[in-house]
């Protein structure tokens, strides 16, 4: 299980640390649980230490493809 730390798109909100199976790279959009919906964030930083608290967890990872 792996730690990660993610930006959501919430005035005032420090970076949320999130569990996850999967690996990420900085930068990377993921949707998260945050209070009672779902909502994209993007991944700030990754390997951070384990915490001590419940965490939930990243639900899955947003792709995008351009369109021209």
């Amino acid at each position: 299980m792996q730690v990660i730390k993610v930006l959501v798109p919430i005035v005032g909100i420090f970076p949320l640390d999130y569990s996850t199976e999967n690996t990420y790279q900085v930068g990377d959009l993921v949707v998260v649980p945050f209070r009672n919906k779902e909502i994209t964030a993007i991944v700030w930083e990754v390997n951070c230490p384990k915490s001590t608290r419940v965490l939930k967890s990243v639900i899955s990872e947003c792709h995008f493809t351009a369109a021209l």
